[in-house]
């Protein structure tokens, strides 16, 4: 036979083979663990660990990586991770408004405007309880696109003085963002369609004013300044 000798536990015999324990008040403290059942004070005893298994909970604890609010520049990419703790487990979506935006845990946004600021929420569903909470993640755009070209300079400075059949080489810089192409022309003549001007062998007939002319990669904006060359006769 299988006795309980405590208040609170009966077993009763369901066949030769089986026996059901039946526990009024389950305490994980005291109740989790192994329980033996012997067969009479001194007979066969079979042994089984009870375990506890806990049932639907959260979502609970929202949390993002990177925390919010979090500023990026414009162009920029940004890659939010939404957890919670839930048992067994949570899904996860983002929303912007009424706008569905990720059916993940993932939000990824890239090439990031300002159409792209505002707030996003991140909403936990308990796959089980079909319990949900959401959390409103923050997103702050500052300007930092395409900007530029700004403050063409020159190496050497303008206006450059050299002698006949010397040669010379000007490398045109500006201030891009991301960056600049640059070309060279003169009058209606493209002479370089790199930063880079070089002359060799000069004569007077390379004497006078030569552009360079610098366009944003992102925007096209362009800008241009000229570069005046001044040829001395040589002795």
């Amino acid at each position: 036979m299988c006795r309980s000798d405590a208040s609170g536990y009966s077993a009763v015999i369901n066949s030769p083979t089986q026996i059901t324990l039946t526990i009024q008040s389950f305490n994980t403290a005291v109740d989790a663990g192994e329980w033996v059942c012997r067969d009479g004070p001194t007979g066969d005893q079979t042994t089984c660990i009870m375990t506890v298994q806990h049932g639907p909970g959260g979502p609970n604890s929202i949390k993002f990586g990177p925390a919010s609010p979090a500023t990026v520049k414009e162009l920029q990419s940004l890659t939010v991770i939404c957890t919670a703790n839930c048992t067994p487990s949570c899904s996860f979506s983002w929303s912007q408004g009424r706008q569905n935006v990720s059916p993940s845990a993932k939000l990824e946004l890239t090439n990031i405007s300002k159409s792209n600021e505002g707030v996003y929420t991140c909403t936990a569903k308990n796959i089980v309880s079909s319990r949900v909470k959401s959390r409103n993640f923050t997103l702050v755009v500052i300007k930092g696109g395409p900007d530029g070209p700004n403050y063409i300079k020159f190496g050497p400075a303008s206006p450059a003085t050299v002698t006949e059949l010397q040669s010379l080489t000007v490398i045109c810089t500006a201030n891009c963002t991301p960056s600049c192409s640059f070309s060279w022309t003169r009058g209606s003549q493209n002479v370089s369609s790199c930063a880079k001007l070089e002359l060799t062998n000069i004569s007077k007939s390379n004497e006078g004013v030569y552009t360079c002319t610098a366009k944003n990669t992102g925007s096209s904006d362009i800008k241009s300044r000229n570069f005046t060359l001044v040829v001395i006769k040589r002795k």
